[in-house]
C-alpha cells in the first residue's frame, strides 16, 4: 500500500520553532520604532512560516498597537475581526481577549455564483477569551440588560470603522463597554476618499484610481458595458458594490474629522495616511474639479491612524 507522509519533517519544526521565537522577539522591545524595524528585516518569512494566519498588515498595525497602547495583561475588545488565539496567548499575553466581527452591514449577501448565503451564528467561550459573530450591537445589548464584569481597558480595530454604518453610536456604545482608564487604537481606510472607492473582491475588472468619484452608478454601468465590455448583470453587481452596498459607509474626510472631535473619542494622535491635496493628482484638471466636488473637500485620504481614549462617562445613547 502506498500512502503519503504528510508529517511535518525535522526541518520544517525548526523553522517554525525559529519563526515563533522572531515573532515573539518583535514583541519584546523597547519601542515601535525597534520591533518595526526588525519587522522590516524579516515580516515576510515570519508570515509565511509562521503558521498563525496572519497577513503582513495585520501584524503591522498590531504590533503598533501593541507599543502604542499597550496590550500585555490587558482586557482587549478587538472590534471587527478575529485574531488567532495562539496568537493572542503565547505572543501578545493580554489578561483576557474578546473578538467580536460587525454586524452593521448585514442588508447585504455574502457573495456565491451559485447561492445566496449567510453565516450562521459562531460563538465561542472560554475563560479569558470569546469570540463571537453577533458584533457590537449585541455585545451592547447583553452589557444593558444582564451587566458585565469585564470592563475593557483596552479596544483594537483593524480595517473595521470603513464598515460602520453609524460610527458616532458604534463610538458610544463602545464607551458604556469601556473601563475609565481605557486607550484605543483604530487603524481604517476611509473608502470613499481613497483611490479605491469599495470593498468589492469580486470586481470585473481592475478599476482605475478614484474610478468611483469620477462617476455615479448610472455613468459608472455605462463604462463597463460600453467600454470594457462587460454584461450588464456583472457590471449592474458592481455598481451595486461601488455606490449602494451598505458593506462600507461613505463618510467624507470632513465627516471623520468632526467624528474624532466630538464624539467619546477623544484622540490624542490622528495620522492621515496618503493625504493628498486633490490639486496634486496626476490627472486631468477637469477630474480633479470633479472629485473635489464629490468629496466637497480638497483633499483626498488613504488611511487613517488613530489613537486615544474612549470617554467613560458619554451619556447620549
Amino acid at each position: 500500500m502506498f500512502y503519503i507522509d504528510n508529517a511535518p519533517t525535522h526541518s520544517t519544526i525548526l523553522i517554525f520553532t525559529r519563526m515563533n521565537h522572531d515573532l515573539q522577539r518583535l514583541f519584546e522591545h523597547c519601542s515601535w520604532t525597534e520591533a518595526h524595524r526588525d519587522l522590516t528585516g524579516i515580516g515576510e518569512e515570519i508570515i509565511m512560516n509562521c503558521g498563525y494566519n496572519i497577513s503582513y498588515g495585520e501584524l503591522y498595525h498590531i504590533l503598533d498597537a501593541f507599543y502604542s497602547i499597550g496590550l500585555r495583561d490587558q482586557d482587549v475588545l478587538e472590534l471587527g475581526g478575529k485574531l488567532d488565539t495562539r496568537l493572542i496567548f503565547e505572543v501578545i499575553r493580554p489578561r483576557s481577549w474578546t473578538s467580536i466581527t460587525l454586524d452593521l452591514y448585514d442588508q447585504d449577501y455574502r457573495y456565491d455564483p451559485n447561492n445566496l448565503t449567510r453565516d450562521e451564528v459562531a460563538m465561542t467561550i472560554q475563560d479569558n477569551y470569546m469570540y463571537t459573530n453577533l458584533g457590537l450591537q449585541i455585545l451592547y445589548l447583553a452589557d444593558k440588560a444582564f451587566g458585565c464584569s469585564r470592563r475593557y481597558t483596552r479596544v483594537v480595530s483593524i480595517a473595521a470603522f470603513e464598515h460602520l454604518r453609524q460610527p458616532a453610536l458604534c463610538i458610544a456604545q463602545l464607551c458604556t463597554l469601556c473601563h475609565k482608564d481605557n486607550l484605543i487604537y483604530s487603524f481604517f481606510t476611509p473608502t470613499w476618499s481613497s483611490s479605491v472607492g469599495h470593498h468589492w473582491s469580486y470586481g470585473s475588472i481592475s478599476y482605475p484610481p478614484y474610478f468611483h468619484l469620477l462617476n455615479n452608478r448610472v455613468s459608472a454601468f455605462q463604462e463597463l458595458t460600453t467600454r470594457y465590455g462587460i454584461s450588464a448583470i456583472d457590471a449592474e453587481r458592481d455598481c451595486h458594490f461601488i455606490y449602494n452596498s451598505t458593506r462600507i459607509n461613505r463618510l467624507l474626510p470632513k465627516e471623520w474629522l468632526w467624528l474624532f472631535r466630538n464624539t467619546g473619542l477623544a484622540t490624542t494622535s490622528i495620522n492621515a495616511v496618503g493625504f493628498q491635496n486633490i490639486k496634486d493628482l496626476n490627472m486631468k484638471e477637469k477630474d480633479k474639479q470633479m472629485i473635489a466636488n464629490c468629496l466637497q473637500d480638497d483633499y483626498v485620504c488613504e488611511g487613517y491612524r488613530v489613537v486615544g481614549r474612549l470617554s467613560h462617562q458619554i451619556s447620549y445613547i
